[in-house]
């Protein structure tokens, strides 16, 4: 099973270069692309020697993913945003389910630390998404 791991980016300068090493030391035989919504901040540079694939497209999150998901070369992708910690044994727990026969996809709850302040956020978040909702 080859994974190809798609980051979707922007204007992400300070933290791309630690989360991709991160995520290379964490993924060594996944293929990694960034898909850069044409960062004005030198995000495209400091990620293109961390990457197997650099891929440009408009700043529009959807098109940067498929942008990423087309120049896949792996049978899974994973997106995968460039803010986020990835757990070591990620790709072998994400084999694991997919080789279920009844498995097709899968996502990954979002994991907050304690502190109040994200709990506040998460908060806000979950009520405007019902309020939006509700106006649709």
């Amino acid at each position: 099973m080859q994974f190809s791991i798609i980051v979707p980016v922007y204007n992400e300068a300070p933290l791309i270069r630690r989360f991709l090493q991160q995520l290379r030391e964490r993924t060594p035989d996944a293929e990694i692309i960034v898909a850069d919504g044409k960062s004005s901040d030198g995000t495209a540079d400091l990620a293109a020697g961390l990457c197997d694939q650099l891929v440009v497209s408009e700043p529009n999150r959807a098109a940067q993913m498929n942008l990423g998901a087309r120049a896949a070369s792996g049978d899974v992708l994973w997106f995968v945003h460039g803010d986020v910690e990835v757990p070591q044994e990620s790709l072998s727990e994400i084999a694991r389910i997919l080789a279920e026969r009844s498995v097709a996809g899968g996502f990954f709850r979002i994991r907050l630390p304690p502190n109040p302040v994200y709990r506040l956020t998460d908060s806000f978040a979950h009520y405007a998404g019902i309020l939006l909702r509700m106006r649709c």
